[in-house]
């Protein structure tokens, strides 16, 4: 089915075709990180989830597996997660993973984030990470059987090592502006005419809402500002917000969804 062009976002339709299907799955209501650099949903499966699958739903969905750079954003993630009702052992899968290697090194060596970028911050459980330094093992919130705010390896595959039900995705801007439910990116896919324009958003909502207060006004500036050169405000899906997030947030001021374009 190939793939649907999104401004500064690829997002595959295998989810469509020969991917899990997980559309009996629930998402969670978007939370805005303390900080404003992203918004985060936490998805629960009906049944064991994959590292790489959990990913590319991430992804599919607009977003990422989340990662947890600081301790205040870990207490932020651990937060979306223990408020989710999750059973024993869900997770979640966050967005990291440890490639196999040959040689001997500290299992706690050669983490990398899903953005490239190699882990500095961790805040693992006492006896983890533990397994073979030949496997690759994939990274989780803690659940024993509660979910804790610290971090577990597991293989990523349900095959073996813990069952894993859930993940946390974040996303750049809020991602379920009709609040319907599902990500925005996965309505589109799936129903291409609420994109008219192909701007990559929901013609009925208004993509320079920021805040998640159904309302394009100031607090959608300030926030822009505060969140400069990060990406907690990047519209245009370029990887960082600039200039031209803020031309957009101005293009659309006074816009709520009844005003829409």
């Amino acid at each position: 089915m190939g793939v649907m062009a999104i401004p500064g976002i690829l997002i595959s339709l295998s989810f469509m075709v020969g991917f899990p299907d997980f559309s009996s799955g629930t998402w969670t209501v978007p939370e805005q990180a303390p900080d404003g650099s992203c918004w985060v949903m936490l998805y629960k499966a009906d049944d064991p989830i994959k590292w790489t699958d959990a990913s590319s739903l991430a992804v599919n969905a607009g977003g990422k597996l989340s990662i947890s750079d600081s301790s205040s954003m870990n207490a932020f993630l651990f937060g979306v997660a223990s408020g989710a009702d999750l059973q024993p052992c869900d997770g979640p899968w966050m967005g990291a993973q440890r490639n196999a290697t040959a040689t001997t090194t500290p299992l706690t060596d050669n983490w990398q984030w899903v953005d490239g970028t190699s882990m500095v911050y961790s805040a693992w459980t006492n006896d983890q990470p533990n397994g073979s330094q030949w496997l690759t093992w994939s990274l989780r919130l803690d659940a024993n059987p509660d979910v804790l705010e610290t971090w577990a390896a597991t293989w990523a595959s349900p095959d073996a090592g813990k069952l894993v039900y859930s993940l946390l995705a974040s996303f750049a801007t809020p991602p379920d502006c009709d609040a319907n439910g599902v990500p925005d990116a996965l309505d589109i896919a799936e129903t291409p005419e609420l994109d008219g324009d192909l701007d990559g958003f929901i013609d009925s909502c208004c993509p320079g809402d920021l805040t998640g207060d159904s309302v394009v006004n100031v607090d959608d500036i300030l926030h822009v500002l505060s969140v400069f050169n990060g990406q907690g405000g990047d519209l245009d899906g370029n990887g960082v917000t600039d200039v031209d997030d803020l031309l957009a947030v101005l293009g659309n001021y006074g816009c709520t969804p009844s005003l829409s374009r």
